[in-house]
This record gives structure tokens, sequence and C-alpha cells, in this order.
């Protein structure tokens, strides 16, 4: 059987095969479609019903809680500062953060070289901040070492 994906090809909501992939956790389809040629980074587009800018795949793996969707994205050089939601600075460490998941902040922080201390636009927060608020101690106290450890 023979079955051909669009890597490329934007599906409802601007989404593609990979922001798919990316939102469910679906760390082996992510890394299939990106030996496939699909962009770790595509323009966000715009979503037909509500005008909104998409999510990059990076940020859709980061909500989805798969640490292994977000180091496969890292691993072919997503964008750890790609924003979503407008203008607002939302990243996918700052999700990750406020999921819970402290092997995804770990390799957002260690291998994409994201900002443990990154702040949301419009007094938003930072990871640090999004761990607390939502009670995620195992993140609160990685964070706080790699504050503490950046001086």
């Amino acid at each position: 059987m023979v079955v051909i994906v669009h890597t490329r090809r934007s599906l409802y909501s601007g989404f593609s095969a990979l922001h798919w992939a990316s939102s469910v956790g679906a760390a082996s389809i992510v890394d299939l479609l990106l030996k496939h040629g699909a962009d770790p980074d595509p323009a966000p587009g715009p979503d037909p019903v509500d005008g909104t800018r998409t999510s990059p795949p990076l940020l859709t793996a980061a909500f989805s809680g798969s640490s292994d969707a977000v180091t496969a994205l890292l691993d072919v050089g997503a964008d750890v500062t790609a924003a979503t939601f407008g203008a607002d600075g939302v990243t996918a460490v700052h999700v990750a953060a406020w999921k819970g998941d402290v092997g995804a902040v770990r390799a957002l922080v260690q291998r994409g070289g994201a900002q443990a201390n990154a702040t949301a636009a419009r007094g938003r927060g930072t990871p640090l901040q999004w761990a607390a608020w939502k009670n995620n101690l195992e993140v609160v106290r990685y964070l706080a070492t790699v504050l503490l450890e950046d001086g």
C-alpha cells in the first residue's frame, strides 16, 4: 500500500498534517512527516472561521503533552521563540510549563535554547509563573533551578 501525504499543504483551520500530528502528540507521525519534508516552522495561516493565527507545530506539540513530539521538532530546528494567539508572546515553553510537562520544558530549555524567563506580552507572565499558577511543582523546581544557575 502506498500512502501519499501532503506535508506542506494546509488543511482545515490552516493546520498542516504536522500540526494535527503534533496536536495529538503522535511523535512517530511527527517524525515521519519531518523526514518527508514537512516544514517545522510553517508561516502562520489564518483560521478560516475566526481569522486568528494558527499555532506553530512546536506549540501544539507542547500543548499535547508529548515531550517526544517536542523533541522531534527541536531536532530539526523548530523555532522555540515562535509564539501563538496573535502577538501575545506565548511560546511552547509557556504551554509546556502550564501543562506540567517537565520533559518538554527541559527539552525546550536545554536542547532548544528556550528562555526560562521569557515573558509573554501584555503581562501574561513567564513559564515559571505559568507552572506555579497551575501548581506544577516539578516544573517550578526545574525552572527555578535553571534561573538560579543562570544568575
